[in-house]
């Protein structure tokens, strides 16, 4: 199925800017692109069906944002992967090799499957041992049988040939985003493609010494592509190392805030410690011993309360969606844990 046409195609714009032509002319091409009714949400189904419903799908441009640790890279990928079951997807990890990266969906999608988790210690270090736990190497192998299915339809990019640019320069024959996304959308005749970027800081132009100029150059290029080639894009994004005592969820984000005005959606995890910070000064020093055990409890496999915060939805509003965090298997889960309601309501 073919992504609905939002805006004018590029020789439609450039007609429309050499005249003038009254509303009318526009009504019959503004009937066609409307929906059908086939369509959930606006945006690309991840199939984390809470995330959807309160962003709308993955809509053109999105921001994920997180401090260091928050589990930006694990939510951007398992929503990836949800996208991959129907629509191909354009990996690039700049933090993470290709390897590392395949690890990551390989757990997600045990996961998916509703599989025991899997650690990346015993993935990594332990998938082809043949004492391994039968039941364990069982879940690995169904988990790679699902993957190689979908696999078809995601392609990986890490920082090992380098990190490249968002469009093509004039002169500059280097492949960029651009065009790999356009290689994407011809191999599999659609329009739709999922452009994961991580982290948005790394395709920043280090050379330029205007730190806030260089970030409104990566945004307005990322804008671009969006808008030249009908992709979604979803990056994700570090907020500011002070975030973690701050109210303001948007100065966190980012230092320049032209970030913040360009997508579509903007999204953050807010973090067990950044929830904890907002408490009463009686209730922290308390609660500071629970989230001592829910840190050691996590390396075991049990969750940590998070939020994901919508601080802009150009189309949905703004609202807040409380989360279960599995790091050491690798996924998200929506809804709160009973356990630990005292800190889902510091939020």
């Amino acid at each position: 199925m073919t992504k609905q046409s939002f805006k004018p195609s590029d020789e439609l714009k450039k007609e429309r800017a050499e005249s003038i032509h009254p509303l009318n002319a526009d009504l019959q091409e503004y009937k066609n692109s409307l929906g059908d009714g086939s369509r959930p949400f606006r945006g690309l189904t991840s199939g984390f069906n809470e995330i959807d419903n309160i962003i709308g799908g993955l809509d053109r441009f999105i921001l994920l944002a997180g401090r260091s640790g928050a589990g930006k890279t694990t939510l951007a990928l398992q929503l990836a992967l949800g996208v991959a079951q129907k629509t191909p997807v354009i990996i690039y990890s700049f933090e993470m090799s290709r390897n590392e990266i395949i690890t990551s969906l390989l757990k997600t999608t045990a996961h998916r499957l509703g599989l025991d988790g899997l650690y990346t210690k015993t993935v990594e270090l332990q998938g082809n041992d043949p004492n391994l736990d039968p039941k364990v190497a069982e879940i690995i192998e169904k988990s790679l049988t699902e993957l190689d299915r979908t696999g078809e339809r995601v392609f990986i990019k890490d920082s090992s040939q380098g990190i490249p640019k968002i469009l093509p320069m004039q002169g500059d024959k280097s492949v960029t985003i651009f065009d790999d996304v356009e290689q994407v959308k011809k191999r599999f005749n659609t329009n739709e493609v999922l452009v994961l970027i991580d982290s948005v800081q790394d395709v920043v132009n280090t050379q330029n010494p205007n730190q806030v100029q260089a970030e409104i150059e990566a945004v307005n290029a990322l804008t671009i592509l969006q808008q030249k080639t009908g992709a979604t894009i979803l990056v994700t994004a570090q907020k500011n190392k002070g975030s973690v005592n701050s109210q303001d969820s948007y100065g966190d984000v980012m230092g320049s805030m032209s970030f913040i005005h360009k997508p579509n959606t903007v999204i953050e995890l807010v973090t067990l410690t950044e929830m904890i910070n907002k408490a009463d000064k009686g209730d922290k020093e308390r609660l500071q011993e629970l989230a001592n055990e829910i840190e050691q409890d996590a390396k075991q496999g049990n969750c940590k309360p998070m939020f994901l915060n919508v601080i802009k939805g150009r189309f949905t509003g703004t609202q807040a969606l409380p989360l279960k965090f599995y790091g050491a298997y690798g996924y998200f889960e929506a809804g709160k844990d009973k356990n630990y309601n005292d800190i889902y309501e510091q939020f």
